[in-house]
């Protein structure tokens, strides 16, 4: 690793040299099925990533990841315990990964460490930046800050797994789209 500062989530695969694993999975593949352990922390490069936990045969969308973010069922990254999600891709995906095992043998150099806290950090802020969301602000209020700051990756996600991350039915997202469009 460089003796560089980080100072861009862009510089993760070159950070991690030879611990980074480049991994491809073609739109719907399970990238991490429910139940199973979770071995990576993983860089979105290009694609879509969801994140849901399934209910009564029922798809819950937790987390939709972007270009240029982090992801990862990280409690069972980090405790090793199975993961209550699942992950897939939700279209043509790119991702740039880092084992448990290497996470380790990085996390015991200073800068691996410096490293490892700004990915742990993008992942809590991620999460409590959702959590704020459903507590402050309306499906509608969700909806256009999501087309507001991702209007190109949204176009590509099936409109159910929107409704999902926005907490709304399909029917729902249906009205909130009509809506806005008449604005």
């Amino acid at each position: 690793m460089s003796g560089k500062k980080l100072s861009k989530q862009e510089d993760y695969p070159s950070t991690f040299g030879e611990f980074t694993q480049f991994r491809h999975f073609r739109k719907n593949a399970v990238i991490l099925p429910t139940a199973k352990v979770e071995n990576f922390v993983s860089f979105v490069h290009r694609g879509t990533v969801g994140i849901f936990i399934e209910k009564d045969e029922t798809e819950i969308c937790h987390s939709l990841i972007f270009e240029n973010e982090y992801f990862s069922s990280y409690e069972s990254f980090v405790a090793r315990k199975p993961s209550v999600f699942f992950i897939k891709a939700l279209d043509d995906l790119v991702i740039a990964s880092i084992s448990h095992k290497n996470m380790q043998l990085v996390l015991s150099s200073f800068e691996g460490l410096q490293y490892g806290k700004q990915i742990a950090d993008q992942l809590f802020f991620g999460a409590q930046r959702r959590i704020i969301s459903f507590l402050t602000q309306s499906a509608e209020e969700r909806y256009h800050e999501l087309m507001a700051t991702r209007p190109h990756m949204v176009e590509k996600i099936k409109q159910k797994y929107i409704a999902s991350y926005l907490g709304v039915t399909p029917v729902s997202l249906s009205r909130i789209r009509a809506q806005s469009a008449q604005k």
